[in-house]
C-alpha cells in the first residue's frame, strides 16, 4: 500500500505472513485436539458471510457443487432467503452443473446453470485475456468470465464465492504431497544417518518435491525465481519451533501459497468481475478467518487423509456427506476445447515477437497439437500479443479461434447455448 501525501510516500504491506503468525500461539495449538476447532470455525464464517452480505444492489452466490462455494451458499441462505446461486455449467463430462443443481435443491437455493461449451470458451477466451491485461493462466477464466456476464446481465452486481479457503485450510493436493515427502523423508532418516542428496535436495526446494527429483527444480528456483526461494527459507525459519518436518513444510506451504497462488486467483476474480460491472466477494478471506487460520495446527487442516478437515467437518452439518468428501475438481474446463486452435500462430505476432524461424514456428505447431496444457498457454500469448501489440479486437479474434478449432463433441443431452452474452468491447 501506497500512502501520497505532502511529507512524501509511505510504503508498507497490509498483511505479510512472516510478521502475522505468531509461531508460539501456533506451536501451543498443535497440542490440542482439532475437533476444538470446530465450533469457533462456524462462528467467524458466518459472521464473514453475514458481513460479506451487506449490500444495497442485487447479490448472489457462485454455487459449483463443491464444498467451499457449497457452504457459502448454505451461510448466506440464513440471511437471504431468496440468494440465488450460478454454476459454469461446461459441456462436459466433468463438468459441475449437475452437482450444482443438486446442492442447490438441497439447500432450497434456485442454481441459474450457464452453459459453457466450445463457442462460448472460444468467443470469450480473448476477452479473458484482454481483461486480465496479461497472457492467461487457466482455462477457466472464460467460464468465469461467462458466469459474471450472466450475473450483470440478470441484474446481479455481487456474487460470494469460496476462493482463499484451500491456501487457509490445506486444500490443495500439493500441500498434501509436501506433507507426504517429508514425512518419508523423516523415515529414512530413521534407516540411513546421513541420507544428504535428499536432504539437501528437498530444503531447497521443499513444496511438492520428492527428494529424488527436488535437483533440478532446485537449480531452477535459483535461476528463475530467487525471491521466491528465500521467503520459502524465510518461512522455514519463522517456523523452527515446530519440531515435526513435516507439520513445518505443511503449514509453510500454506503461507507460501497465500503470497504466489492466491494472489493470481484475487487478481483474476478483480478483473473478470469488474470486466462485468461486478464486485466479486470472497467471505473466507476476512481478517479474523485470517488470523484463525494462521494458528491452526496441521491436523485441523489435513486429518486422517482429509485434506481441508475443519472446513468438511462443519459443512458435514449442512451438506451431503458424497459431496462433502469429494474428489476435489478444481473449476475444470476441458482443453479440447482449444483444439485446433495451435494453427492461429502461423504468420502470427508471437513468432516475430520471439524470433522463431518459420521453420521452428511449424513444429511448434505440431508439437502443441498433443500437449493440450502447453497449447492453452502458447496460443494465450499468441492472443495476447495480438491484443495488446497488434491492436485486433477481441470478437475478431474469436471469430478467427472458431474458425480453426475442431469441434470437440460435447457430452449428451446438455441445454443448448443462449445467445445471451452482450456485445462488449
Amino acid at each position: 500500500m501506497w500512502k501520497i501525501t505532502q511529507q512524501g510516500i509511505e510504503k508498507r504491506r497490509y498483511i505479510q505472513a512472516l510478521t502475522a503468525v505468531d509461531v508460539e500461539r501456533l506451536v501451543a495449538s498443535s497440542s490440542q485436539d482439532p475437533t476444538r476447532f470446530v465450533t469457533e470455525f462456524k462462528d467467524l464464517l458466518r459472521e464473514s458471510v453475514k458481513l460479506h452480505l451487506v449490500s444495497d444492489v442485487p447479490i448472489a452466490a457462485m454455487c459449483s457443487g463443491g464444498v467451499d462455494s457449497s457452504l457459502i451458499a448454505a451461510y448466506a441462505k440464513d440471511y437471504v432467503t431468496d440468494i440465488p446461486g450460478y454454476v459454469a455449467d461446461v459441456a462436459w463430462d466433468d463438468g459441475e452443473g449437475d452437482q450444482a443443481a443438486r446442492i442447490g435443491r438441497h439447500l432450497g437455493v434456485p442454481i441459474r446453470r450457464i452453459v459453457v461449451d466450445q463457442a462460448c470458451f472460444l468467443e470469450l477466451w480473448p476477452y479473458a485475456v484482454w481483461h486480465s491485461d496479461g497472457p492467461p493462466l487457466s482455462p477457466s477464466d472464460s467460464a468465469l468470465l461467462a458466469v459474471t456476464r450472466a450475473c450483470r446481465s440478470d441484474g446481479i452486481k455481487v456474487l460470494l464465492t469460496g476462493e482463499g479457503s484451500d491456501e487457509l485450510f490445506g486444500g490443495h493436493s500439493a500441500h498434501q504431497i509436501t506433507f507426504d515427502s517429508w514425512r518419508r523423508l523423516n523415515s529414512w532418516r530413521r534407516l540411513f544417518s546421513r541420507p544428504r542428496g535428499a536432504m539437501q535436495g528437498i530444503r531447497h526446494e521443499p513444496f511438492g518435491m520428492t527428494p529424488m527429483n527436488s535437483s533440478r527444480a532446485r537449480r531452477l528456483t535459483v535461476a528463475f525465481g530467487a525471491s521466491q526461494a528465500l521467503l520459502t527459507k524465510r518461512l522455514f525459519e519463522l517456523l523452527a519451533p515446530i519440531e515435526d518436518d513435516a507439520d513445518r513444510a505443511f503449514i509453510a506451504h500454506g503461507l507460501h501459497d497465500l503470497h504466489h497462488h492466491l494472489s493470481w486467483i484475487l487478481h483474476r476474480h478483480d478483473r473478470l468481475g469488474v470486466a462485468a460491472s461486478m464486485e466479486m466477494r470472497v467471505p473466507f478471506l476476512e481478517n479474523a478467518l485470517f488470523d484463525f487460520a494462521f494458528h491452526l495446527p496441521r491436523r485441523a487442516k489435513l486429518h486422517r487423509g482429509h485434506a481441508k478437515w475443519l472446513v468438511k467437518k462443519a459443512a458435514a452439518e449442512l451438506l451431503p456427506a458424497d459431496v462433502v468428501y469429494a474428489r476435489k475438481k478444481g473449476f475444470p474446463v476441458t482443453s479440447k476445447f482449444s483444439r485446433g486452435t495451435q494453427r492461429l500462430l502461423l504468420g502470427g505476432r508471437l513468432a516475430e515477437v520471439m524470433e522463431w524461424s518459420a521453420e521452428a514456428t511449424d513444429e511448434i505447431v505440431a508439437n502443441l497439437v498433443e500437449d493440450r496444457v502447453l497449447r492453452f498457454h502458447v496460443v494465450g500469448l499468441e492472443l495476447w500479443c495480438r491484443l495488446f501489440f497488434g491492436g485486433e479486437a477481441p470478437d475478431a479474434l474469436g471469430e478467427k479461434l472458431a474458425s480453426l478449432a475442431e469441434y470437440a463433441k460435447s457430452r449428451p443431452n446438455r441445454p443448448p447455448t443462449r445467445k445471451w452474452l452482450p456485445a462488449t468491447r
